[in-house]
């Protein structure tokens, strides 16, 4: 079977600029219907939402107006002043500086012939001074302190290394 079209060529890419309007105006009234459907499925979700919403509210508020529930809205409160004391509290403890642990580090990497003679703490710094035997012992300490993972900013005058033997010294350096 044989087929001819006689139509001249503007009137075929009219037919099929019609037909493409025509599959144009289909998808689109198909997607405003799918788009529409949605909607409305939304829309009465929303609705049914907010009617339970509403029933939840009275039950609140009919549960709040009996005596159990006015004592649980005090607890409530009483509770809420408790954890912020709490909250007061912690916030306290962790400005607070261990000094204790501070100085037991510090007692545990003293070599021996280094003696204290006065140590001051304030906040996180602190000012020692003492007597070495030897000048080597001082270097060995201000090392060990510098090395340290409890202390920085260790701070030694040059007159502490001036003498080879029976020194005073100082040193000023913080807690980590």
């Amino acid at each position: 079977m044989i087929k001819l079209n006689l139509l001249p060529p503007e009137e075929k890419t009219s037919i099929i600029e019609r037909i493409n309007l025509l599959k144009i105006i289909k998808m689109g009234s198909f997607s405003l219907f799918f788009l529409l459907i949605f909607l409305l499925l939304l829309a009465s979700i929303w609705w049914y939402l907010s009617i339970q919403l509403e029933s939840a509210d009275s039950i609140l508020k009919s549960g709040e107006a009996t005596p159990q529930g006015k004592a649980l809205g005090e607890f409530k409160k009483e509770v809420d002043q408790a954890n912020k004391l709490l909250k007061s509290f912690d916030s306290l403890q962790t400005q607070i500086i261990n000094y204790s642990f501070a100085l037991q580090k510090l007692t545990e990497i003293v070599p021996a012939g280094i003696n204290f003679k006065s140590l001051s703490i304030s906040n996180k710094d602190i000012k020692l001074e003492g007597h070495a035997d030897t000048r080597e012992i001082l270097v060995s300490f201000k090392d060990v302190l510098e090395s340290s993972q409890y202390f920085e900013k260790i701070n030694s005058p040059l007159s502490n290394f001036l003498k080879q033997k029976d020194i005073s010294f100082s040193f000023s350096f913080q807690i980590k």
